[in-house]
């Protein structure tokens, strides 16, 4: 499933005419991967290829649940700032054009990026959420799979607190009885 992520991020990255995106936050970071446990940053080529820079904290998880799915996985040095690492990756990757999540980074974070980094950054948008919102046929067999959908179940997500969610949760149901007849 991760491989085929990995495919729809490097098909946004040709279809903008960018070298490479870069991702650095959680929702980003987990469609990507399909983990949830770390922390670090990814960026996905135009190519295909996805690399994952992680610390020591996070590297055997990383290589254990990325490199089977076809990640590089790096092990920055803590010692080297995130900017400093990401500039050498980039330059060694000849990336000019960058499309980076820009409903994630603080202006802070922006300007440190554009202060260390030398390329240019074009925003990525709603692109990502467009991407979740599509389930694959692998992701629906899941889900299926999952929960024991049966032909005639419907299934459907809420998140919220849980009174609020459950409140919802009853509307919702009672709404679809009720245009069922």
């Amino acid at each position: 499933m991760t491989k085929s992520r990995i495919g729809a991020l490097s098909a946004i990255v040709r279809a903008e005419g960018a070298d490479a995106m870069l991702l650095t936050g959680e929702v980003g970071l987990i469609y990507a991967t399909t983990v949830t446990a770390l922390e670090g940053q990814c960026i996905v080529f135009a190519d295909d290829t996805a690399i994952f820079i992680t610390d020591g904290r996070y590297i055997e998880v990383a290589e254990q649940r990325l490199t089977p799915q076809g990640f590089q996985v790096l092990n920055r040095s803590s010692a080297t700032p995130v900017t400093v690492y990401l500039e050498r990756l980039l330059q060694a990757h000849q990336v000019q054009k960058l499309l980076y999540e820009d409903d994630t980074l603080t202006v802070q974070e922006f300007a440190a990026l554009r202060e260390q980094i030398s390329c240019e950054f074009h925003p990525l948008g709603n692109r990502i959420a467009a991407l979740r919102a599509c389930k694959s046929e692998a992701e629906i067999a899941a889900l299926k799979e999952q929960s024991g959908l049966q032909p005639g179940d419907a299934l459907f997500f809420i998140a919220d607190a849980k009174d609020a969610a459950n409140k919802l949760g009853g509307l919702v149901r009672t709404e679809i009885a009720n245009g069922l007849g």
